[in-house]
């Protein structure tokens, strides 16, 4: 019997012994080969959180900062650490009535007794300088820093665009530079691990950091943009509407780019009032978030004689020396010198001239065939980048339009239509439009005799370059011209002593007062331009002087052998 008993004990113990195994080799195996639980534990109290890379900052051609961060401060509040706090101190210190205190804590109540909650965003110099060094007599108030967009200049809102932040607290591009650039300006963000107790609330670094990643930040970018010839283009159309974008015809760089009426890009940092403030730029009736300069497209006018008259040169449609009497009977013209050939005719812009060459270049002797010679019209015309969008690296760039036999099929109905039905095009108005943006991409093709580079706003190494199959000859002497136009013709109100300018007016027809432009090259300083106002009057007028005032800016700012 008590051999018996012995031997049972003997096996519990046994089977004591091997059950206390079991559980060990269980628990060594959750703890340390099973990674699955051993997360699932993990979670329970450590919290991973985004790092915030930096932004990239921005800069124009010489290096000068047109975007950079700055660094700002938030309080933030966890309600239910709040108990020991001296009210009376604490608004003394923020500069705030109870009632304010009260009403702010009652929201983060709300909110959520136990979680973080803004209580004052965007704290000042000074209220920061007074609390930083007794937030730890403050129970449950803790300081937060962010970065905003600070923009040093106030110049080139809609072309840097703005930002706006996401739910994970991230900066993203909405517009302009900010948006096609997103990714590089962005960076990488890192990752940050928190122990967390059952509120939420952090207590310690999980693991002393060591499985923290550092965050990679974004990348600068070096815009094309003169900083000085910016802000005084800027200024120049203070109180216009209109656009002036100025080129580099060598490469495409965009030296100047103004849409006016515009806005400080400091009213769109993120700051308090931006709900307000975008608000007020989207009702406001003159649309200073529209940027004109790609996104507003308008009648050529006159500018587009020059096209026309390259067109019909290359195809022999028309001699030069061929004189015509402008009678202004068959479409309305202004006082000139009479008889005129081409170059009297750009010279003095002379509208009848071109009417002449226009339906020359339409005549026909069936549908068909004007069908056909609008068609082949319509692809040389665009082979000067009009009609189509020229890929700047700004979003919402319009394309313009140059219409086809298929837009008046459309319009009109198959034989509804004809050359004199199309004549208000032989002047660049009728359903002809194009971009500010594009108009000085002409002049840059003049500039260049016959090709340009895609316009853009960011420094680049390489550009694809696009050439006009017209003879070099013809540019030549068009550019002639074209000096003649500024030296004694109608932009005269452009010349500027001791400059080769060059340059064509164009007054826009329009419901109210004429759009005043005007297009000018300077072929040894490398600059391009475009001047568009709208209802200024005479392009010989408004337009052309202030394009003046662009080239002697230049000139005596030594600016010009920025561009050499």
């Amino acid at each position: 019997m008590e051999k018996d008993q012995i031997k049972r004990i003997k096996i519990i113990k046994i089977f004591i012994i091997v059950f206390l195994l079991c559980i060990l080799m269980r628990v060594y195996y959750l703890q340390n080969i099973c990674q699955d639980y051993k997360k699932l534990s993990t979670k329970n109290f450590v919290r991973a959180s985004k790092n915030q890379s930096i932004r990239g900052i921005i800069v124009d051609r010489n290096g000068n900062i047109l975007v950079r961060n700055k660094i700002i401060y938030d309080l933030f509040v966890i309600p239910r650490n709040t108990k020991k706090l001296n009210i009376t101190n604490f608004c003394l210190d923020l500069g705030i009535p109870r009632s304010v205190y009260e009403y702010k804590i009652k929201k983060a109540i709300k909110y959520s007794p136990f979680k973080p909650s803004v209580f004052i965003k965007n704290l000042t110099d000074v209220h920061v300088a007074k609390i930083i060094d007794k937030i730890n007599d403050y129970p449950g108030f803790y300081i937060k820093h962010r970065f905003i967009r600070d923009y040093p200049s106030k110049i080139l809102s809609l072309i840097l665009g703005y930002v706006s932040v996401n739910n994970d607290g991230e900066c993203i591009g909405k517009t302009g530079v900010e948006k096609i650039y997103d990714e590089q300006l962005t960076g990488i963000a890192g990752t940050m691990h928190n122990i967390v107790d059952v509120n939420e609330t952090i207590v310690m670094k999980y693991n002393e950091g060591k499985d923290d990643i550092d965050p990679v930040n974004g990348k600068n970018l070096t815009l094309t943009i003169d900083c000085k010839l910016q802000e005084f283009c800027e200024e120049l159309l203070q109180n216009l509407t209109g656009a002036i974008v100025v080129i580099d015809p060598r490469n495409g760089e965009i030296l100047s780019i103004v849409s006016s009426p515009s806005y400080d890009p400091n009213l769109l940092n993120r700051t308090n009032d931006f709900t307000d403030n975008y608000l007020k730029l989207t009702k406001d009736n003159n649309s200073p978030l529209l940027n004109r300069a790609i996104m507003s497209t308008y009648p050529m006018g006159s500018m587009f004689k020059i096209v026309q008259a390259l067109i019909a040169l290359n195809n022999g449609i028309i001699n030069p020396n061929d004189k015509i009497i402008c009678s202004g009977k068959k479409i309305k013209c202004h006082t000139h010198p009479n008889p005129v050939n081409m170059h009297l005719a750009i010279k003095y812009s002379c509208n009848e001239y071109f009417f002449n060459i226009f339906q020359k270049t339409l005549t026909h002797k069936s549908h068909e065939e004007i069908e056909n010679k609008i068609d082949t019209w319509h692809n040389n015309v665009t082979t000067f980048g009009l009609g189509k969008k020229l890929d700047i690296d700004l979003p919402y760039e319009k394309s313009g339009f140059v219409p086809d036999s298929d837009f008046y099929n459309k319009l009109y109905g198959k034989n509804k239509w004809n050359n004199m039905t199309v004549r208000s095009l032989d002047i660049g108005q009728g359903e002809l439009l194009a971009t500010p943006l594009q108009m000085a991409n002409l002049a840059a093709i003049l500039c260049n005799k016959g090709f340009y580079y895609n316009p853009h706003i960011v420094k680049r190494d390489n550009n694809e370059k696009h050439i006009i199959q017209i003879e070099e000859r013809f540019f030549s002497f068009i550019s002639d011209i074209m000096n003649k136009c500024v030296t004694s013709g109608t932009g005269q109100n452009a010349y500027v002593k001791g400059l080769n300018v060059h340059g064509k007016t164009s007054t826009i027809q329009n419901t109210g007062d004429d759009h005043s432009a005007f297009i000018g090259f300077e072929p040894n300083c490398n600059i391009a331009l475009v001047v568009f106002v709208e209802h200024g009057g005479w392009g010989s007028g408004k337009a052309a002087t202030l394009a003046g005032k662009i080239f002697k800016f230049c000139k005596d700012t030594n600016n010009m052998s920025n561009y050499r």
